[in-house]
């Protein structure tokens, strides 16, 4: 990461104004040289509790399965804590099956 971070700071000129956007989720850059190339930053936090069990139904449904009433999405909610979004859809879609679910 910090060679392309040098490779920005190259090519931006004073006076110019360039918008960058970066997502990594990889922290073998100090906060110092992001701070450098970086005036501001947009954190986006992992999905709560209650957006998580949203999230399970809302894949499930996308990818044609159905939740009975009694599947335990609460427990998967509680289990999933530090998971992004996109890993839970990934799993979600790679284990669906109609019949189980």
């Amino acid at each position: 990461m910090k060679k392309p971070l040098e490779d920005v700071i190259k090519c931006t000129r004073p006076g110019k104004r360039v918008v960058t956007i970066v997502c990594t989720n990889k922290y073998d850059v100090s906060r110092k040289d992001f701070k450098k190339v970086f005036d501001k930053k947009i954190y986006f936090p992992y999905p709560d509790y209650g957006t998580r069990i949203l999230l399970f139904k809302t894949f499930v449904e996308e990818k044609g399965g159905k939740l009975r009433d009694s599947f335990p999405l609460s427990t998967l909610a509680h289990l999933t804590e530090g998971y992004p979004a996109g890993s839970v859809r990934n799993h979600i879609w790679g284990v669906v099956n109609k019949e189980l679910v």
